[in-house]
This record gives structure tokens, sequence and C-alpha cells, in this order.
């Protein structure tokens, strides 16, 4: 079972800068995690 603790862990998000993934985000870095990310362009 997870605790949660996602600080000092790194996530990559495809898509981030739309509705869907960009509080997901917020809420990985407020808790500590490094978030990098890969916008996608049309």
């Amino acid at each position: 079972m997870h605790d949660g603790n996602v600080a000092d862990q790194r996530f990559f998000l495809v898509g981030i800068g739309g509705s869907g993934m960009m509080p997901l985000a917020m809420i990985l870095r407020g808790r500590g995690a490094t978030v990098e990310r890969k916008r996608l362009s049309l």
C-alpha cells in the first residue's frame, strides 16, 4: 500500500497545460515532487 508521499519523486506528464493535467501537476508539486512536462501542439 502506498502512503501518498511523492516528495523527491519525478513525474513526466504529457499534454500538460490543459484543464485536465494542470491541476494534477499543481498537486504533485505542492507535495514536493518534481514535475516535467511535454506540451502537444496540433
